[in-house]
């Protein structure tokens, strides 16, 4: 049996509960704002931000029905903190390389940048691609 890799940890900055969080909790309810810590810690996630995350798993690791979800999707969508591409079933957390890693440029030698570019080859959804290149000015990955 293969031995499972896991992620040591995804940062949380303070920062985000005055930015993002309570706001979102004040907006919408604090479900809509764990819903979002879930897509920026969630065990599926990726350096990039951009991975698939069908709705049935989402409702099956926050025990949601779908119509949640979707609801959920849609209040974060509002708030432009993430895209979703219902087709790919591919979700695009919005300024994730900068909560997570800080910045990063295409074609340094930042390691992270390496990981990045290779990441986004396995995109399906060439709307979030497209998307993720315009947010952070990043050609030719």
């Amino acid at each position: 049996m293969a031995k499972e890799k896991k992620r040591k940890y995804a940062q949380i900055y303070e920062d985000l509960w005055r930015t993002t969080l309570t706001p979102l909790v004040k907006q919408y309810t604090p479900l809509t704002a764990l819903f979002y810590v879930y897509l920026l810690s969630c065990q599926h996630r990726n350096l990039s931000g951009i991975y698939r995350l069908p709705i049935a798993y989402m409702g099956s690791d926050l025990n949601l029905r779908e119509d949640q979800i979707l609801l959920l999707i849609d209040e974060l969508i509002a708030e432009e903190l993430i895209a979703y591409d219902f087709d790919t079933e591919e979700v695009y957390v919005k300024h994730f390389i900068l909560t997570q890693v800080g910045p990063v440029r295409l074609g340094s030698e930042d390691n992270r940048a390496t990981a990045i570019e290779f990441l986004l080859y396995d995109v399906s959804s060439e709307w979030l691609y497209d998307l993720f290149n315009k947010d952070y000015n990043w050609e030719g990955a």
